[in-house]
C-alpha cells in the first residue's frame, strides 16, 4: 500500500515538473502578468527598487503628477535627488496604501510633495480605484495571498496560470507591463501623452472622474490620514495646486467649484502645518494634450516654478 502510493506521488512529481519544464519553454513568448492595479504602478515598483541613495524629495499624487513634474528639471536647478512616483488615479484613498506597499520601504525619503487638484478632493468619484488596487496580486493579504506570491515566485505554472487558462491571450502582442516601462523615464516622470480632446473622453472624464462632485468628506480626511503617517515616520510634505485646464473647469457642474477644492486643500495644508505652493495660474487649453495633462512643454513651465518655489521653502 504504501509502495503504491509512493510510486503514484513519484509519478505525479514527474508529471508537474514536466509540465512546469514545458511552460517555463514557452512562457518566453507570454506578456509579462500585470500584478498590481495597474502597469504604470508595476513598472515604478521596479523603478523604486533601482533607486540608489536617499531622496530628497519623491512626488505622488495621479497622473497629473507623473505627467506634470520632471524630477530631472528639480535635480538640474536644486542639485537634489527626486523620484516621481505618482500612479493612475492616485487619489487620496490610495496614497497611504501606496506609500507603506512600494515606495516607503525602499526609499529613504525626506520630503513628500503631494500636488493636488479639484480631482483630489471629489469625495463622489464614480471610478472606484481602490477596490481594484486592493484585490492587485501583489496588494492583496493574508497567508493565501502571501503562499500565491511565494509560488508564483519559484512556478512558472503558477505565475502564469491566467495566461494558460485564455489561450488566445498566448499569441496577443500586447504586453502592457514592457509598454509601460517605454513611456516612463527612469525618474518616474512619464512621456507626452496623444492628444486627446474627443467626444468620447469629454464623456469619459465627466463619467468617471466628475460625476456628481462632492467636495472634500473622505478625501479630505484620507489626505489627513496619510500626512499623518508620513510625519510620524520623519517625513516632512509639501502640497502643490496644480494647473487645470479650461476645458476640464468647464465640465465641472459649477465654476466655483474648483475655488472652493482650492480653499479646501489651503484649509488643510493650515491645519495640518504644511507648506502650500500655488503654480496653477498661467496655462491654458494649448498646454494640455487632453482634458488633466499637460504637454511636455507644459510639464517643463510646471516643473521649473515647482523647482523655484521649493528652493524658496528650502531657504526659508
Amino acid at each position: 500500500m504504501l509502495a503504491r502510493a509512493t510510486k503514484m506521488l513519484a509519478t505525479l512529481m514527474a508529471v508537474l515538473l514536466t509540465v512546469e519544464v514545458a511552460i517555463r519553454a514557452v512562457s518566453a513568448g507570454f506578456a509579462e502578468p500585470v500584478t498590481w492595479y495597474h502597469e504604470i504602478a508595476q513598472a515604478k515598483v521596479e523603478q523604486i527598487a533601482e533607486q540608489e541613495a536617499d531622496l530628497d524629495y519623491v512626488f505622488i499624487g495621479t497622473s497629473q503628477t507623473y505627467h506634470g513634474i520632471d524630477p530631472a528639471v528639480i535635480d538640474r536647478r536644486l542639485g537634489t535627488r527626486s523620484y516621481n512616483a505618482a500612479i493612475p488615479a492616485g487619489i487620496p484613498p490610495l496614497q497611504r496604501r501606496w506609500l507603506d506597499d512600494a515606495v516607503l520601504p525602499d526609499l529613504e525619503v525626506d520630503t513628500v510633495v503631494w500636488p493636488l487638484s479639484s480631482i483630489d478632493l471629489n469625495a463622489a468619484r464614480p471610478q472606484e480605484v481602490a477596490p481594484l488596487y486592493d484585490e492587485a496580486f501583489e496588494a492583496r493579504g493574508g497567508p493565501l495571498a502571501d503562499a500565491d506570491r511565494w509560488l508564483s515566485a519559484r512556478l512558472a505554472t503558477f505565475r502564469h496560470r491566467r495566461t494558460l487558462a485564455d489561450p488566445r491571450s498566448w499569441f496577443e502582442p500586447d504586453d502592457p507591463v514592457s509598454d509601460a516601462r517605454e513611456v516612463l523615464h527612469a525618474n518616474g516622470k512619464r512621456r507626452p501623452g496623444r492628444a486627446n480632446t474627443s467626444d468620447a473622453e469629454r464623456r469619459r472624464i465627466r463619467r468617471d472622474v466628475i460625476g456628481d462632485y462632492e467636495l472634500g468628506g473622505r478625501m479630505s480626511e484620507d489626505i489627513r490620514r496619510t500626512v499623518g503617517a508620513l510625519r510620524a515616520q520623519g517625513v516632512d510634505v509639501v502640497f502643490v495646486w496644480l494647473p487645470q485646464a479650461p476645458r476640464f473647469l468647464d465640465l465641472l457642474p459649477d465654476p466655483s467649484v474648483d475655488e472652493a477644492a482650492e480653499r479646501e486643500a489651503r484649509r488643510l495644508a493650515s491645519d495640518l502645518d504644511v507648506s502650500f505652493i500655488d503654480v496653477s495660474e498661467g496655462y491654458g487649453n494649448e498646454d494640455f494634450s487632453d482634458f488633466t495633462h499637460l504637454t511636455g512643454e507644459g510639464a517643463l513651465q510646471l516643473s521649473t516654478t515647482v523647482a523655484d518655489e521649493l528652493a524658496e521653502l528650502r531657504r526659508r
